[in-house]
């Protein structure tokens, strides 16, 4: 079996926007839960039992936000990879023509 790595920098980079995209999809429905989160816990006649849900589901907070940088700095990883990828072809085809001359 070979070890052959092939880097598509086109797949890479509409993959990495997809992420990144993602990630703000991701962002903004969690906001909005956590909007309605609060907006249902200002209400008084919101059980104790339902604000304890509440106060429990407000703790993943910050683990929802870097769940979503890492997924956003995924997609940037994999964007610049195709980036990358193009320049080191290109740079070894201007070697190449340097040399042939």
């Amino acid at each position: 079996m070979s070890n052959v790595f092939l880097a598509d920098p086109n797949i890479l980079d509409a993959e990495g926007k997809k992420m990144v995209e993602s990630a703000a999809d991701f962002r903004r429905n969690t906001e909005k839960i956590y909007n309605n989160i609060a907006e249902m816990t200002e209400r008084s006649y919101i059980s104790d039992g339902a604000r304890a849900i509440a106060a429990d589901i407000l703790t993943y907070k910050d683990e929802l936000e870097n769940m979503a940088k890492v997924i956003e700095d995924y997609g940037n990883f994999c964007t610049s990879s195709g980036a990358t990828v193009v320049r080191n072809e290109q740079n070894i085809a201007d070697t190449y023509k340097v040399n042939a001359n």
